[in-house]
């Protein structure tokens, strides 16, 4: 489900990305299209103030021209008009092409004619009176002067309808395609929308049929709960009550009617039904960790530890025994599971110890080192391991984990009686309930060694 899930956040993402690439494409094919419109415009401006220009000048020498041919001042009115139209229509042009170099410098010496043949009609007509050659030359340069004024308006013309040519065809193929690009980007990202909205709505719906089938599992898991809990309450009452009976029962049978095979057999009865009492003692006990009600305080552990030798101190075993706790840690944690742990362990080695030599039990304390795996290869952050370590007799590394399991036992019950395959179990799941973990290590003959790994959050 989870899988599926991100593959809809995929498709989501890449939907996003297709919406963002379609805006960015067509912001961007809407600048070109303003910028080829901009470019079409200033060239028909251009091309439009050259024609007005071009009309000032021609319009300038022809009331120059009647005024030479006739005399009359009243040709000079249009003259002097149109003669100041010249000069702001150059400006103009010159501001409407800065942006293209060539253009400028043709307009730049276009200005320069200008002005000469604007200079050669004002001094044609101051030399009116000054005689016919003085006057047929300054027309005769006049008019060469004008003659490359149309030559330079014509090239700037040609230029700009060049240009305007090939920018109109330019702005028709992006007008063309950018509607069907567009279409085509946007149908995908809607299909690839679709599609994420259909993933994650089928997301939806099944993750709601989960969250629906998670309930009922919660309330049947909830009512079997209920019902081991009553099995629990029956085992630990119930149960214990016969048991009980058995024994006295066995007891007065023993005293007042035993013979010595009836004895030895009634011994066994007794046994028997001690150790069924016992197993379902620790069964419940282990039953209860899961539930416990206890909150977490703050202890120093070599005083947890103290606590539970004292509590097994009167063990013959463990009255001979050769103790040393080494411990600087306090700890986070449910004070009462934590002795249960330890008295578990003092337990399991006095069960399990060497018939040949005396009990050696060792309890110690190291802070593992940041980022770095120890011995075992468990270190995901900082802890504090407490080693518990014995001479007894051993295990097999092979079962290093299968000593753990609940009412799994190395030995049977002729070679160590008192071994329930309960104790272990015990110390795995208070270590569990401590966010910790607890390994195992041992060699046949030579003793075996518990090491604790409480999360460095843990303590101080």
């Amino acid at each position: 489900m989870k899988s599926k899930f991100s593959y809809a956040i995929i498709v989501f993402v890449v939907s996003l990305a297709t919406l963002v690439i379609l805006s960015l494409t067509f912001q961007r094919r809407i600048n070109e299209l303003l910028k080829l419109s901009h470019s079409e415009e200033q060239s028909n401006k251009i091309i439009i103030e050259l024609n007005r220009l071009e009309h000032f000048i021609k319009e300038a020498e022809s009331g120059q021209r009647g005024f030479l041919l006739t005399g009359d001042s009243s040709f000079l009115e249009p003259y002097i008009y149109y003669s100041k139209q010249v000069y702001p229509a150059t400006e103009k042009i010159q501001e409407l092409t800065e942006d293209d170099i060539n253009t400028q410098i043709k307009v730049t010496q276009l200005r320069g004619y200008i002005s000469r043949r604007m200079e050669s009609m004002h001094f044609s007509l101051q030399s009116f009176d000054q005689g016919d050659s003085i006057l047929r030359g300054n027309l005769h340069r006049g008019k060469v002067l004008m003659d490359t004024c149309h030559m330079l308006i014509r090239q700037i013309e040609d230029e700009q309808d060049s240009l305007l040519s090939k920018t109109s065809g330019s702005k028709n193929i992006l007008e063309s395609k950018t509607p069907e690009n567009f279409r085509h980007l946007f149908l995908v990202s809607l299909s690839l929308l679709l599609i994420t909205f259909a993933l994650i709505m089928r997301e939806i719906v099944q993750r709601s049929r989960f969250q629906r089938d998670l309930q009922a599992n919660i309330i049947e898991l909830n009512q079997t709960y209920e019902e081991l809990q009553q099995i629990t309450f029956i085992t630990s009452h119930d149960f214990q009550e016969p048991l009980r009976k058995i024994r006295i029962l066995s007891s007065r049978l023993v005293e007042n009617h035993g013979d010595a095979e009836g004895k030895m057999i009634i011994d066994r009865i007794q046994v028997a039904a001690t150790r069924i009492q016992e197993l379902i003692q620790e069964a419940v006990q282990y039953m209860a960790l899961s539930r416990t009600t206890e909150g977490m305080t703050e202890f120093n552990l070599t005083s947890v530890v103290n606590e539970a030798v004292n509590d097994m101190i009167d063990h013959p075993v463990l009255k001979k025994a050769d103790i040393k706790i080494n411990l600087s840690v306090t700890i986070l944690g449910f004070r009462s599971q934590l002795r249960l742990l330890f008295k578990s362990l003092i337990d399991n080695a006095i069960k399990y110890a060497h018939e040949d030599r005396n009990l050696q039990l060792s309890i110690t304390g190291t802070v593992t080192d940041n980022n770095k795996q120890d011995e075992h290869g468990i270190l995901q952050t900082s802890y504090y391991k407490v080693s518990v370590a014995d001479n007894g007799i051993g295990f097999e590394q092979e079962f290093s984990k299968k000593i753990f399991q609940l009412f799994k036992r190395l030995q049977t019950a002729e070679t160590a009686p008192d071994g329930k395959g309960v104790g272990l179990a015990l110390a795995e799941k208070i270590m569990v309930n401590h966010k910790g973990y607890i390994l195992a290590e041992g060699k046949p003959g030579a003793g075996a060694t518990f090491h604790l790994y409480f999360p460095i959050r843990s303590h101080r």
